[in-house]
């Protein structure tokens, strides 16, 4: 691997004058702290052994003498290959957990297996860089495992009953399985507001990524056969990231750094400013092959199942050729729906067949004209858009002024 240190050498040596954003090398805790908020680190470890962090921030900016002690707490859960550090990346007046810190709530951000948190263990028995076995995972496995470990530890902590749960993108299907699985989980959470929920992917706009996925198989077998189980195996996901780090804080390199970011999908996103885009590349995806199979798989059938194996392990796994679609119908907790307009990944036709197969959902809101992917959690106005009617949905729940089924459109 000599050859790729070498390069390496030779690329960074046109960074090394480079001004990076103060917070690009920082991780969860020192951006929190920069930001001026609290922030408790809580660990947790799965019923699978894998070891995991919660960060939680109890109050806003500014705290009250008469602040209750009982506020109703929110997991925000990021996407697949995302991070809690997406949740703050906006800063200190547009971010989504300090939006809701600052309007009375408890927030509690997930950091699922194979995202980069405090802790150094990853799992009790295997290291994340050097054990294939620790990335033999999808997002059934979070879904199973690291989300009911999370509310769980978060009911222990707050001794409330139930939670507020925000699942962006792969937030999504991972409650869904876990409600499939386990639907007791109904119970312990008064809401679920899906952002861009990627659950059905029935008419996915996005040419490249149609393509990418009917390679599904190639990527197993190609994986399988080098006994490779992360997609980008640890020596090059060290050089890659630092490399983009600095592509993306040099004004050379800076407009195809924005584009590429605001291009995830087909529609460019036009509501990201640039000082976004240093510090939402420095988080540079880790995904595991199963985990990013499974979704390849269900974009080509168009529907929500478990891991296909193949025909002859899934006879063995779960006594039928073709893997069993989750349970949907399982899901009783209260749904509320937003989603883009011009997101080519989430699209509106998928989110409206799911909202049509749910027995209880309440709010629905398509965002736009123009919203994509990535403004969910990346875009200045969302805190505008997004957050502050998810506030209030949260606070006309708790007061039990629970609303019938709301739909907003966008105007176009």
């Amino acid at each position: 691997m000599g050859w790729i240190w070498c390069v390496w050498v030779f690329v960074c040596s046109g960074f090394y004058a480079l001004a990076l954003h103060p917070e690009v090398y920082l991780n969860m805790e020192q951006r929190v702290k920069r930001h001026g908020y609290p922030l408790e680190i809580h660990p947790v470890t799965t019923e699978d052994g894998y070891i995991l962090n919660m960060y939680r921030i109890p109050h806003g900016l500014k705290k009250s003498e008469n602040e209750p002690t009982n506020k109703s707490a929110i997991l925000l859960v990021h996407s697949s290959g995302g991070s809690p550090a997406n949740f703050v990346t906006l800063g200190k007046k547009y971010s989504a957990a300090y939006y809701f810190a600052d309007r009375g709530f408890d927030v509690w951000l997930f950091c699922s297996r194979g995202t980069e948190c405090q802790n150094p263990r990853k799992h009790i028995k295997w290291d994340w860089n050097n054990d294939p076995e620790y990335w033999n995972w999808s997002f059934h496995e979070v879904g199973l495992y690291d989300l009911p470990a999370s509310i769980d530890h978060i009911l222990n902590v707050t001794q409330q009953k139930k939670i507020f749960h925000v699942g962006y993108s792969s937030g999504g299907p991972q409650l869904y399985a876990l409600i499939s699985e386990k639907p007791e989980y109904n119970e312990k959470i008064k809401l679920n507001v899906n952002y861009a929920a990627a659950v059905l992917l029935k008419e996915v706009d996005y040419p490249f990524l149609q393509v990418l996925c009917q390679l599904s198989n190639l990527f197993k077998n190609l994986y399988g056969a080098m006994g490779v189980t992360e997609l980008t195996p640890p020596v090059f996901y060290s050089v890659l990231s630092d490399l983009v780090r600095k592509m993306c804080a040099d004004p050379k390199w800076f407009r195809l750094c924005k584009v590429a970011l605001s291009s995830f999908g087909s529609n460019l996103s036009t509501l990201m400013e640039d000082d976004i885009v240093e510090l939402a590349t420095s988080v540079f995806p880790r995904l595991s092959v199963k985990q990013a199979t499974h979704y390849m798989d269900n974009v080509n059938r168009g529907d929500f199942r478990k891991y296909d194996y193949g025909k002859q392990t899934n006879l063995a796994v779960y006594g039928r050729a073709v893997p069993p679609r989750y349970n949907l119908t399982a899901t009783t907790v209260p749904n509320a729906f937003f989603y883009g307009a011009t997101d080519s990944l989430s699209v509106p036709e998928d989110n409206q067949e799911l909202i049509g197969i749910l027995s209880n959902v309440i709010y629905e809101e398509e965002l736009g004209p123009s919203f994509v992917h990535l403004d969910f959690i990346f875009a200045k106005n969302a805190s505008h858009m997004l957050y502050k009617p998810t506030v209030k949905l949260f606070k006309d729940f708790d007061a039990g002024r629970i609303p019938p089924k709301i739909v907003k459109r966008s105007k176009q």
